[in-house]
């Protein structure tokens, strides 16, 4: 998959992504024969947006990352307003 995603250095990249047949090649690489050049485009989005949520907590004070288990760890007084609020108070 790297090197398929590699192929923006060969002209693949439209605005802040990938052009149909680079998705399309992905979808191709994959042994899910269900997953078409759309799922994984969706697929990238998301996993886009969740990175940034993440970020975003990270850049805060009081928050942390656990390697050990793979998510950001706070105090519960960190987290309260934010779960008050939800995420869009991030």
């Amino acid at each position: 998959m790297i090197e398929i995603l590699q192929d923006v250095s060969k002209g693949n990249r439209c605005g802040n992504g990938w052009k149909g047949p680079v998705w399309q090649r992905v979808a191709d690489s994959l042994e899910d024969q269900l997953k078409n050049c759309r799922a994984c485009k969706l697929k990238f989005v998301r996993l886009k947006k969740d990175y940034r949520e993440v970020k975003h907590l990270l850049d805060r004070s009081g928050f942390g990352w656990d390697y050990e288990r793979s998510l950001a760890t706070a105090d519960d007084n960190v987290w309260d307003p934010i779960l008050q609020l939800g995420l869009a108070a991030l």
